[in-house]
């Protein structure tokens, strides 16, 4: 369980002071796929940011399980963040001259595995998303779809099971949006709790959940 309390996140100091999120509270139960909805600088992809560890608050609590995130070290966090999350976003973040099995297999390298069980986990992955014929496709060779499974799948290879998704279809036409949210919710069936930032409502519709914010401040919606 996800849990935040009273979460304050402040950028910038004196008349450059700009508050991003103010005292949000928000419980993500095991194995729900949430989305958050909010327009430009609401404040939500620094909410997922935080869920993510990417970023620390300012001020709250912020707890997975018993584990308070927002009181562990730089690296504690870091060692936490590569063994339980994992990162779909918009722009895809696939290195521009690595093969798709190259890009899948970079989590891999803060895990000591010996290298048949990392092949072995990658082309599992590869299988499971389909991309047998672009395992050794680069980024500029593949659709935005295949990219964003390449993603996926790199998402997945530590076996993490909380997927955070910023904006994961936003590049995408409106039959390859639901290809990949038919992945997500996939996923999200065996198990995985599954966080989507999005601003589009037919996304979010296929959440269990919606939560709105608001220049910082959040709202449940039910669907």
């Amino acid at each position: 369980m996800i849990t935040l309390k009273n979460i304050h996140k402040t950028y910038g100091k004196g008349n450059n002071r700009l508050e991003a999120l103010k005292g949000v509270d928000l419980t993500i139960n095991t194995g729900e796929m949430l989305a958050i909805m909010g327009a430009s600088g609401s404040g939500k992809t620094t909410l997922l940011n935080i869920i993510g560890t990417i970023d620390r608050p300012t001020s709250g609590e912020y707890y997975i399980d018993s584990v308070r995130m927002d009181e562990l070290s730089v690296k504690e966090m870091a060692v936490f963040r590569n063994r339980v999350f994992g990162f779909v976003m918009q722009d895809y973040s696939l290195i521009s001259h690595y093969s798709a099995i190259k890009n899948i297999m970079l989590p891999l390298h803060y895990i000591k595995l010996s290298r048949a069980e990392k092949k072995l986990r990658v082309m599992r992955l590869i299988e499971a998303m389909k991309l047998e014929n672009r395992k050794d496709a680069l980024p500029s060779q593949m659709s935005g779809g295949q990219k964003q499974r390449v993603a996926i799948a790199r998402a997945l290879v530590n076996d993490a099971n909380i997927l955070l998704c910023d904006e994961p279809t936003g590049a995408l036409d409106s039959v390859t949006a639901m290809e990949i949210m038919s992945i997500l919710k996939k996923l999200n069936s065996e198990g995985r709790t599954v966080v989507i930032v999005t601003h589009d409502q037919s996304i979010a519709k296929k959440c269990d959940r919606i939560v709105e914010i608001k220049d910082g401040i959040i709202f449940n919606k039910a669907n």
